[in-house]
C-alpha cells in the first residue's frame, strides 16, 4: 500500500479529504469509493470529523497488505457502526484488522460482539458449524489466554435456571469452562485456552496416541454420563485437546442433562461422528452412548484415515447447503441400514484395537458400550501403551504382575508400539522382578517376556 500522508496537501484539500481519509483511501478504487461516501469533509451528514482524523490515519497503517476489496467491506462496516454511534476503539479494531488480513468478516464478527465484562477479544479461531462464534481472548482478571464462545443457539445446560458460574466441572480430563453473560445478557462460554486441539488429519504415531486419547476421553465421558449426568453431545476431533500428556474434552456448548435428550430432539454433532440411531432414524434412544460412539469414530478414524461411515475425502456439505446436506444426510443412513459391516469393518485394524473398537461402535446402542466400561476395556487392552489409569486399575506387584502376562502384548502389537513404550515395559517388568525374586515361579515368567522385547526391540 502507498502512502502519500506527507505528500500534496492542497491536493487533498481539491478532493475534500483529510489527510487520514486520504491515507485510507490509497488503498484502491473501491476503498477510495467507500472513503468518499463516507469521510468528505464538505459532505453535508458526513461522517468526518477532525478529531477523527489520527483515527483513519491508524486504521490506514493497519490495512498494509489488504487487498482493496476487502479492505473497502470494511471501511463501508467501520462507516456503519460509527453511524449507530456503536463504541469502537481504534487501537483494538486496528489489532483485529492486523490479525485477520484479508477477511474481513472475521474482523466484523470481532466488531459484532459484545464480550462479558474483562474479556478482550484477541481474534476469531476458525470455526465448523453455525451454532457459535469461537475467538481467542484474554481474561484481565487471570491475565490468561482464554477461549470465548458466543452461543447462536441457547444450550439448556447453560439455562440460567438450571445452572450458575462457574460450570462444576472439575476433573483432570475436562476444560475448565465458565459460563458468563454480557451486560445484555447474552451467553458467553470462557474456557482455559488448550495447548493443542486436534484435527481430523490427527496422526496417533502408530496406536500409542490412540489408546491414550481413547482412555483419557472415556474417562471424561464416565464423569460427564455418570457424576453429571448430561451428555456431551459434539465428540469429534476438533472438541479433543492436549493437554501436556494428557487428552481432554472441551466446548460444551451443546451439551445438556442426559433427561432433556428426548426422542424428539434434534440431532446434535457433526457428521463425521454422529452415531447410526441418529443417522438413521434421527432419534436418541441414549445420549451417553452417542457419545460413545462418536469417541470410536475419532479414534477409528485416527487409526485408518476415514471416519466410519464417510469415505476418505469424501465432502460433507455444510448446514448453509441444505439440500445438498439432507441428501448425504440420506446416504448415511443408507449405509447404517444396508452396509454397515462394510462401512465399518474392524478387521483392519490391529488386534488391540478392534476389540475396544468394537465394543465402542455397535451398531445397537444397547449393545454398545458405556464409557465406563469402554475404559476399563481400554485400561485391560492397552496395558502396554497407557500412561496412566484409574485409581480403581492400581494393582499390588503381584496382581499387577498376573494384569501384565494377561495382556502382554501379541508380535502383532509389539510392531506398532514405539520404542519409548516397549522400554518403559521393560523397565516395569525388571522392577516387579527384583520385588518378586523369590518367586521363581514369576522370575521365570518375567524373563520370557523380557527377552521377547529384547527380541522385538
Amino acid at each position: 500500500m502507498g502512502d502519500n500522508r506527507g505528500g500534496d496537501a492542497s491536493a487533498n484539500q481539491i478532493n475534500g479529504l483529510s489527510s487520514g481519509a486520504h491515507a485510507l483511501s490509497v488503498l484502491g478504487e473501491q476503498t477510495a469509493a467507500q472513503v468518499r461516501l463516507h469521510f468528505l469533509r464538505e459532505k453535508q451528514g458526513s461522517l468526518f470529523q477532525e478529531h477523527m482524523d489520527g483515527a483513519l490515519r491508524e486504521l490506514a497503517d493497519a490495512f498494509r497488505g489488504w487487498d482493496d476489496s476487502e479492505a473497502a467491506k470494511l471501511v463501508s462496516s467501520y462507516a456503519d457502526f460509527l453511524r449507530q454511534s456503536i463504541p469502537l476503539h481504534t487501537s483494538q479494531l486496528c489489532k483485529w484488522i492486523t490479525a485477520h488480513r484479508n477477511d474481513h468478516k472475521a474482523v466484523l464478527d470481532c466488531m459484532s460482539v459484545k464480550p462479558p465484562k474483562d474479556i478482550d477479544i484477541m481474534r476469531r479461531l476458525p470455526q465448523k458449524g453455525s451454532q457459535k462464534i469461537v475467538f481467542a481472548a484474554t481474561w484481565r482478571l487471570t491475565q490468561r489466554p482464554v477461549v470465548l464462545k458466543k452461543l447462536l443457539v441457547r444450550s439448556e445446560i447453560l439455562a440460567r435456571e438450571k445452572i450458575t458460574a462457574p460450570l462444576s466441572i472439575k476433573h483432570p480430563r475436562i476444560i475448565e469452562t465458565y459460563f458468563m453473560h454480557n451486560s445484555d445478557g447474552e451467553e458467553f462460554l470462557v474456557e482455559e485456552y488448550p495447548n493443542d486441539i486436534l484435527s481430523d488429519g490427527w496422526d496417533p504415531q502408530g496406536g500409542l496416541e490412540a489408546a491414550n486419547l481413547l482412555y483419557d476421553i472415556a474417562d471424561a465421558l464416565t464423569f460427564v454420563h455418570d457424576e453429571l449426568r448430561w451428555a456431551h453431545g459434539d465428540v469429534k476431533p476438533d472438541n479433543i485437546g492436549r493437554k501436556g500428556n494428557t487428552y481432554i474434552l472441551i466446548d460444551f456448548g451443546i451439551a445438556r442433562p442426559i433427561d432433556q435428550f428426548v426422542v424428539e430432539t434434534t440431532a446434535t454433532g457433526s457428521l463425521r461422528t454422529r452415531c447410526p440411531e441418529l443417522l438413521s432414524n434421527n432419534q436418541y434412544e441414549d445420549p451417553s452412548k452417542a457419545d460413545v460412539w462418536a469417541l470410536g469414530a475419532v479414534v477409528f478414524n485416527g487409526l485408518t484415515g476415514r471416519f466410519p461411515l464417510i469415505d476418505r475425502n469424501e465432502p460433507i456439505p455444510r448446514v448453509s447447503n441444505p439440500e445438498e446436506r439432507k441428501k448425504f444426510e440420506a446416504t448415511l443412513a443408507a449405509r447404517v441400514t444396508t452396509a454397515y459391516d462394510k462401512w465399518v469393518d474392524l478387521s483392519m485394524l490391529d488386534e488391540p484395537f478392534r476389540d475396544v473398537l468394537t465394543a465402542a461402535l455397535q451398531r445397537d446402542p444397547r449393545k454398545r458400550a458405556s464409557a465406563r466400561e469402554l475404559m476399563k476395556i481400554a485400561e485391560r487392552e492397552f496395558t502396554a501403551f497407557l500412561r496412566s489409569a484409574s485409581e480403581e486399575g492400581r494393582f499390588l506387584p503381584t496382581d499387577e504382575l498376573m494384569q501384565i502376562i494377561a495382556y502382554f502384548p501379541s508380535t502383532e502389537t509389539l510392531r506398532v508400539m514405539t520404542s519409548s513404550r516397549k522400554r518403559q515395559l521393560f523397565e516395569k517388568l525388571t522392577r516387579l522382578k527384583k520385588i518378586l525374586t523369590a518367586r521363581d515361579n514369576s522370575a521365570s515368567k518375567i524373563d520370557s517376556m523380557l527377552e521377547t522385547l529384547r527380541h522385538n526391540a
